[in-house]
């Protein structure tokens, strides 16, 4: 990583960590003054957009559900986010207000931005406060980020949206025998640690069924460290993308909002 990219998000940290003690509940905007104005050709679902100019916009800090496609169907509220997305933009006269992070665009060559309506809020924090999206927060791209993971902590606890759902309750690992691939919430109590210089791992469960929770060397200073390696024995809720891998249960954190000690 960038020397540059390193002081940026160390200073992100701390600025983190005086958001969460100085402020509750605030807005994500309104944007800088100097955010790009453009406007909107197609919306293509509830995250991505099509831009005047035929970018394709990844919106950054959250992730909606899928819509049809093809032979996959659609998941429970995915439609809803993308109309609700339809009737913000077209409120805010088809133009939005763009603001860029430390990186510009995703692999798929994507143009990521934080998204604003004309009149100054952020469309990632009225996804998140409405429950039609989880925060989808992948470092260097840190801008708004406590704010996002505010957004959907209100939405959690009112159980808006995709937190009423059954897919999106707490789960222990006794219950992972009948799941597959998917955005997942668990609950568990941690079995061990392990720290190598690729990174930091949590062990949840048993030794007989663990679930193996992975945190990059490059991500680990935005979590608690000092916490982290005194969690042995206690009890932790985890959200993401719940994958298995070589026959065990595998997920990656990239940031704290996906992480809660009970």
């Amino acid at each position: 990583m960038p020397v540059f990219h390193k002081f940026r998000r160390s200073i992100y940290v701390l600025l983190l960590f005086a958001a969460t003690v100085n402020r509750g509940m605030a807005d994500c905007g309104p944007p800088p003054r100097d955010a790009e104005s453009i406007g909107i050709r197609h919306v293509h679902d509830g995250d991505t957009l099509i831009l005047e100019d035929e970018r394709r916009l990844r919106l950054l800090g959250f992730n909606t559900p899928e819509i049809e496609r093809r032979e996959r169907p659609a998941e429970p509220l995915g439609m809803q986010a993308r109309e609700q997305l339809v009737q913000w933009i077209e409120n805010s006269g088809r133009r939005i207000r763009l603001q860029y992070d430390a990186e510009g665009k995703d692999r798929y060559g994507r143009t990521l931005a934080h998204a604003f309506l004309e009149d100054g809020r952020s469309i990632a924090e009225l996804m998140l406060e409405a429950g039609l999206a989880t925060t989808l927060i992948i470092p260097p791209n840190l801008q708004h980020a406590s704010c996002y993971a505010e957004a959907e902590q209100k939405a959690r606890a009112q159980k808006r949206g995709v937190w009423a759902l059954p897919s999106h309750q707490p789960v222990g690992l006794e219950e992972l025998r009948y799941h597959r691939d998917r955005y997942t919430v668990l609950r568990s109590r941690v079995l061990k640690l392990e720290q190598n210089v690729k990174g930091f791992i949590i062990w949840l469960g048993t030794y007989e069924n663990a679930v193996r929770v992975y945190i990059a060397a490059d991500d680990l200073e935005l979590f608690p460290q000092k916490r982290l390696k005194t969690l042995a024995g206690h009890e932790v809720e985890i959200r993401g993308w719940l994958h298995r891998r070589d026959k065990v249960w595998t997920m990656q954190l990239r940031h704290p909002a996906q992480f809660d000690i009970q």
